[in-house]
């Protein structure tokens, strides 16, 4: 029979093994898998098969812990002490099937959650950026203007800083900004990054590619005619369909009129052409297209870019379609320069994403009186 002692010591030995924990989601399965097998107990000591034993040789100032008291008449217990309640080796046998299904079922959950399973499909982290909590979901795009004290600005001017300090990236231009999937959130990092360079008294200019799903025109309302469509079909120039924005140094090419053959336009050579005049006009040109697995217009973008940010979203997508999807650029020749982590769930994970508490250091110093 195995004999399992309960007393204060294993809350102890628990919290410090928990601080060699960084992952989030294996800690969620250790925790998971502990709380499995210490119900079972729980429910063991009420189980009329279930004795007490001798008394335990242990330290007389260990406490005694019972959730309720045994339902058959026990003696010679001490009046101080552990209790350690005997349970049959078929129960361990369960306890250890429990605690390895649910560190399993955690383990081995392959949607990408963390810095190492971004670094681990070959590419390096620009950044990690958290979930945008605005009253109006509608602003995500422009959280630098609607909370520029917010964890969520100062973390797209990270972003910004990282880019600019890295010879590499930041010679190329222009960026152009995708993901794997719809909903990941490229288009919201697109236009932030786009006003983190203008705020930084950079001349950016942010064109929107997604012929079949435009997004900036909600961030950037404009004259929803002129447009990448405009100048495609016609004999305008980039003068004539770019439109400036209320945010200075920022401009912004919409796609126009959604045509049925975007993608066939995007394929010929007024793009390249579009996109090298941008390039002599601005500093900075940030280009948001489409996704991967969607459309092909991404791979038709290639040969004009110069470097490609990577969207992946918090807890999204499975390891192995983003490593496709990845793999596809590559073997296209594009110029990964890193991934971003979007979306990060900071209420459940910001002790492992953001040990520091960012968000209360700008409350301060914004003297808004939240402690």
């Amino acid at each position: 029979m195995v004999t399992i002692g309960v007393n204060r010591a294993v809350g102890k030995r628990i919290s410090t093994a928990g601080t060699a924990v960084r992952s989030p989601r294996v800690g969620a399965g250790l925790l998971l898998a502990l709380a499995s097998c210490l119900a079972f107990v729980s429910c063991s000591t009420d189980n009329p098969e279930v004795v007490a034993s001798a008394p335990s040789k242990t330290h007389p100032s260990a406490e005694t812990v019972v959730s309720q008291p045994p339902t058959r008449p026990v003696a010679n217990l001490p009046a101080a002490g552990v209790n350690d309640y005997r349970i049959q080796p078929q129960d361990t046998l369960q306890i250890a099937a429990a605690f390895n299904a649910s560190y399993l079922l955690y383990a081995n959950d392959d949607k990408i959650k963390t810095y190492e399973d971004v670094e681990a499909l070959g590419l390096s982290l620009l950044t990690g950026l958290p979930h945008i909590g605005l009253k109006d979901p509608s602003q995500a795009g422009r959280v630098l203007q609607a909370d520029p004290h917010s964890i969520s600005a100062e973390a797209f001017r990270g972003l910004r800083a990282t880019i600019t300090l890295n010879p590499e990236v930041n010679a190329a231009k222009p960026l152009l900004v995708t993901s794997t999937a719809p909903g990941e959130g490229k288009s919201v990092v697109s236009a932030n990054l786009a006003i983190a360079f203008a705020t930084n008294r950079q001349r950016t200019l942010l064109i929107d590619c997604d012929l079949h799903h435009p997004a900036q025109q909600r961030v950037f309302p404009g004259d929803a005619d002129r447009g990448i469509s405009l100048y495609l079909t016609d004999s305008s120039s980039l003068r004539d369909v770019v439109q400036p924005t209320d945010i200075p140094n920022l401009d912004v090419l919409h796609t126009g009129k959604v045509l049925p053959s975007a993608s066939e336009l995007l394929g010929t050579e007024k793009v390249g052409q579009l996109i090298a005049e941008a390039c002599r006009q601005y500093d900075r040109v940030i280009i948001d297209s489409p996704p991967v697995t969607a459309v092909s217009d991404p791979l038709l973008l290639l040969p004009h870019v110069r470097g490609v940010v990577y969207v992946i979203g918090f807890d999204r997508i499975r390891r192995e379609i983003v490593s496709r999807s990845m793999q596809k650029l590559r073997d296209c020749g594009a110029p990964l320069v890193g991934a971003v982590m979007n979306d990060i769930a900071l209420q459940l994970h910001g002790h492992y994403y953001y040990p520091c508490k960012y968000s209360y250091y700008h409350k301060k110093r914004i003297g808004n009186g939240a402690g």
